[in-house]
């Protein structure tokens, strides 16, 4: 077991594992005509916050070392993002689920975010305004 992966499982808590990296990956690369196109070189897996300044969710920092085989060439690529998780606090969670501010974190990134570049790409003519929006990958 490497450095990364003991750092990545120190936790029962963290959902991060190689599985989880890959099918974020192949979505992030779905455009590829084969899964098994990409493979984990390492990853590590750290608080994203220190305790105490995210009530409404637990967060976790995430970098991740692939290799991407397309057309016979292999690249390889790092990606670093944040893993926003439900509170593993019982009072926190149940509020986050009972307010389904999750949900409505989820829906903002997965409609609202393409809705608004749609209509930018439709009515705005030029170079497209760059929203400060962090992408969601998956």
């Amino acid at each position: 077991m490497s450095e990364s992966e003991e750092e990545s499982s120190s936790s029962a808590d963290w959902p991060v594992n190689e599985e989880w990296l890959l099918a974020v990956l192949k979505e992030h690369h779905n455009e590829l005509p084969c899964p098994s196109a990409i493979t984990i070189v390492n990853f590590t897996v750290r608080p994203g916050c220190d305790a105490g300044e995210s009530v409404l969710s637990d967060i976790l920092a995430v970098v991740v070392k692939y290799r991407l085989v397309k057309d016979s060439n292999a690249e390889v690529f790092s990606l670093s993002f944040i893993v926003k998780l439900l509170p593993q606090d019982p009072f926190s969670r149940f509020f986050v689920t009972e307010a389904q501010f999750d949900l409505r974190e989820i829906k903002f990134y997965t409609q609202i975010v393409p809705d608004l570049e749609t209509f930018q790409s439709q009515h705005i003519e030029g170079a497209p305004i760059k929203l400060p929006i962090p992408k969601c990958y998956f």
